[in-house]
Order: structure tokens, then C-alpha cells, then sequence
């Protein structure tokens, strides 16, 4: 069974252990690191340690931020955040051994109606990250453009309501 664990900017000291507990489950080997980074222009991979430096992005960037639970397990998270190529868009990550199983999308049927998040929300994402399309078309996301990220060819999704 999915949930998912809001985790507030401001209280993000008192969840330390559940962030990290995210890093690792996102990064925390180099098959979940290859999983993560395969769709990434080199320039936007994280550097080493890449679970300690994804722990800290995790601490201080996201406005909102969810830990993804399966089974009581932490595997993911949701983070809506304003990146330098738009502003209030969506990020997410899972652990490998449990893509591709609907998890992402129950989440995020979890938490798209949290009363913070303020739409349109948008979605970058590589055109050759086939799961992180699948994932936001199946979720109502509507592809807005194509451009270019750092030399990766990506598509712009939007979503305009929770509904």
C-alpha cells in the first residue's frame, strides 16, 4: 500500500532521518544512482557523495516535499520546487526496484490536492525518460513544448487543477 508523508520547509530539521532515509532510497547504490541519473545531462548529475549531497538538497530547496512510503518502507519522494527553467514545477524520484509499478502515480493521487500547491504546475523532463512521461500523461500533465536542457532534448508538461 502507498502513502505519503508531507514533510514542512519549516519543520524540515525535525525530519532529518526520513530525508535521508530518501536519499538512500533514490541513491543510496550505483544501480539506484544509474536508475536516477540515466535520463540527466552530465551537468545536472549530482556530484559525490551523491546521497549525502541529495540529502542536503532535499533539507533546504523543495517548497513542498513528500517521502513516499510502500509498505512502510520509504522508496520515494514528490517535491514541487521553482527551478531556473520554470517556476513551480514538479520533481520525483523512486528506487529502482520499485518502478514501474504505479507507486509515483498513488502518490501523487495522494498529495495533488494538498491545499498549498498552487497551479499551473509544470514538469521538465528528458524525451527519452519514457516512465517520467508515462507518469504525467496518465496524471493529466498535457505536454506544453519541446526545448532543449543543457543539451538534452526534453518535453514541458502542465497541469492547471487537482482534478
Amino acid at each position: 500500500m502507498t502513502s505519503i508523508e508531507f514533510l514542512p520547509r519549516e519543520d524540515r530539521h525535525d525530519y532529518y532521518e526520513v530525508i535521508d532515509l530518501i536519499a538512500d532510497a533514490v541513491l543510496g547504490d550505483p544501480e539506484k544512482i544509474n536508475f536516477m541519473e540515466e535520463f540527466l545531462p552530465i551537468t545536472n548529475r549530482i556530484r559525490d557523495p551523491k546521497d549525502l549531497r541529495f540529502s542536503n538538497y532535499l533539507h533546504s530547496n523543495y517548497k513542498l516535499l513528500w517521502a513516499i512510503r510502500y509498505n512502510d518502507e520509504i522508496v520515494g519522494f514528490i517535491g514541487i520546487d521553482d527551478y531556473r527553467h520554470f517556476n513551480n514545477a514538479i520533481g520525483f524520484g523512486i528506487n529502482v526496484n520499485f518502478a514501474k509499478k504505479g507507486i509515483v502515480s498513488a502518490a501523487w493521487q495522494l498529495a495533488k490536492s494538498f491545499e498549498k500547491i498552487s497551479y499551473p504546475l509544470y514538469a521538465g523532463t528528458s524525451q527519452r525518460n519514457t516512465p517520467a512521461n508515462k507518469f504525467l500523461e496518465k496524471n493529466g500533465f498535457i505536454l506544453e513544448s519541446e526545448f532543449d536542457f543543457e543539451g538534452e532534448p526534453s518535453y514541458k508538461y502542465v497541469i492547471h487543477s487537482n482534478k
